[in-house]
């Protein structure tokens, strides 16, 4: 019982995200929002991300310092 709660928490965690970062509007696809929103949940630096993604860090840190974005320390 207690297992299954705790799946089903996850699941609702990771549809909530997909919602949020489907309402975030940016100049980056569906997939590159998540790949940005997971980078910065394991701790990699706006820079990291700007160089992966080819883009300057000005673009990362705008999405990323929006309201609407979601916060992964306080979804951990």
């Amino acid at each position: 019982m207690f297992m299954r709660a705790i799946v089903c928490q996850e699941k609702l965690r990771e549809r909530y995200i997909s919602e949020v970062l489907a309402s975030v509007i940016a100049p980056f696809s569906e997939e590159t929002k998540r790949q940005i929103y997971e980078w910065q949940r394991d701790g990699m630096s706006t820079r990291w991300m700007a160089d992966q993604l080819g883009v300057t860090r000005h673009k990362v840190m705008l999405l990323t310092k929006r309201t609407s974005w979601p916060s992964p320390s306080n979804l951990s």
